[in-house]
């Protein structure tokens, strides 16, 4: 079990809507019977017990009160010792003034159901036998005691009305309960759904709900954030650009500016025919870095595009870094400056795009090598750890200062006059770094031991 599902513990929709219904189920059976024996009491003046009391005669022989069977149609019968009707108190439904042990024997008994009456006999009052006789289509007693009210119009209009409040209140009691489990996170996530769609920004939903709803409220949480990122990065990705172009113009202005008064006074034939050469020279030498400019914005953009693919080829770093470093020395030895390989002996395999990740290196080799003005050393290296390849050129040179280390790598961006050179285009680093960091890898750097140190650390697969 993830920790998402951890968070989410309890019943989840499908399940609490089972169990609501259910529950609804069981409280309206409970308002049914609720509703019938609230019925028999009105039907019985609020006394059940009165129906069927433990006696009729009280011990000065009077008679209890009979209301409550008169309302549900029964009456008493008094009988003296032949079983004859003496005195009769309700109104009697019957003609049959004598009873035979029989026929008291067939009216007491619940099985007699083909009989039309049913009897209590209280044989030992003071005053003599008394029968409570009831109507079975009005009231049916068998060992239980059940009130029908086929006819008894006032018992089935009270029972309705208590069933109709009780069925009305449970009713609403569900609504508002599947409206909170199941209608105020819909709504939640609609809202959320069209702020979203009117371009808010990140917009989070928090809500209490079955564990399915809160799964789905996650879900929109999180594709909220990741939206947002995007946007974020896309805006930041829209600035870098603006900002490379508004670079580039810059950059662009002075050579452009110088190739064309040269190309102006070659045209207008009021170069000496000593200067022509140089002059020649210098709009070549301001076109080649127009081009390489335009080049490496090209680089630049291309690698922002995250939809572009990069090829995927195994090689062994140390011989690739080694044919790397021999095709550096000519410049190396022309700067009066020494190159020192710290490679592994044995095979380094690296998954890369070769030609990307040599741009990359030769960028930072052409910076120890350029802008090294105090220092004699270069180094290239490589080793790994854990799981992560690591190559590093360093060289001995002046260390670049803290307050330039954060915007080391950005666009343009050229470092202190100590390691300037007047060559370069200041795209080189945000090259190599963007190039890193399409492999998956971290660009970094740090001054250690007297070395200016460039790591660039590349995952193995």
């Amino acid at each position: 079990m993830n920790d998402r599902q951890k968070s989410h513990r309890g019943l989840r929709l499908f399940p609490r809507l089972a169990l609501s219904y259910l529950g609804f189920a069981a409280a309206i059976s409970l308002a049914f019977g609720l509703s019938l024996i609230l019925a028999g009491l009105y039907a019985t003046g609020g006394d059940l017990d009165g129906i069927i009391p433990d006696h009729l005669v009280d011990a000065t022989g009077q008679l209890q009160s009979l209301e409550p069977i008169y309302r549900v149609g029964g009456w008493v019968e008094q009988l003296d010792q032949d079983f004859k009707v003496t005195q009769v108190h309700g109104d009697k439904q019957t003609p049959q003034m004598a009873y035979t042990p029989e026929d008291i024997l067939g009216l007491t008994s619940p099985l007699r159901h083909d009989l039309d009456y049913f009897a209590f006999s209280y044989p030992d009052e003071p005053s003599g036998q008394h029968l409570l006789i009831y109507d079975r289509s009005d009231i049916l007693i068998q060992s239980s005691f059940n009130i029908s009210s086929t006819n008894n119009r006032s018992l089935a209009r009270m029972f309705l009305l208590i069933f109709g409040l009780l069925f009305g209140l449970i009713s609403l009691a569900m609504s508002y309960l599947l409206v909170r489990q199941i209608k105020r996170p819909i709504e939640a996530m609609r809202r959320g759904m069209r702020a979203v769609e009117a371009g808010q920004g990140e917009v989070r939903l928090d809500f209490k709900a079955s564990p399915d709803l809160l799964e789905l409220r996650d879900s929109f949480n999180r594709m909220s954030h990741e939206l947002e990122t995007r946007r974020t990065e896309k805006a930041e990705l829209e600035e870098k650009k603006n900002r490379l172009l508004l670079e580039l113009s810059h950059d662009l202005r002075t050579p452009i500016a110088t190739i064309k008064s040269f190309a102006t006074a070659l045209s207008e034939d009021v170069v000496p025919e000593s200067e022509k050469k140089r002059y020649y020279a210098t709009i070549c030498l301001k076109a080649d870095k127009v081009t390489t400019l335009a080049s490496d914005l090209f680089t630049m953009l291309r690698l922002s595009e995250a939809d572009q693919p990069i090829s995927q080829v195994p090689f062994d770093l140390s011989e690739y870094l080694r044919r790397l470093a021999a095709g550096f020395y000519p410049e190396i030895e022309a700067s009066n400056k020494t190159l020192t390989l710290e490679l592994p002996q044995e095979q380094l395999t690296l998954i890369a795009d070769p030609s990307l990740l040599e741009r990359a290196l030769s960028n930072l080799l052409a910076n120890a090598i350029k802008y090294n003005q105090t220092g004699q050393r270069i180094g290239l290296s490589a080793w790994t750890e854990d799981e992560t390849v690591v190559i590093e050129v360093s060289d001995d040179g002046q260390a670049i200062a803290s307050d330039e280390i954060d915007q080391l790598f950005d666009p343009f961006h050229r470092i202190d006059q100590t390691r300037r050179s007047s060559e370069g285009t200041g795209l080189g680093l945000s090259i190599s770094r963007a190039i890193t960091e399409r492999h998956g890898g971290h660009l970094s750097y740090h001054y250690d031991a007297g070395l200016n140190r460039f790591q660039l650390r590349l995952p193995t697969t």
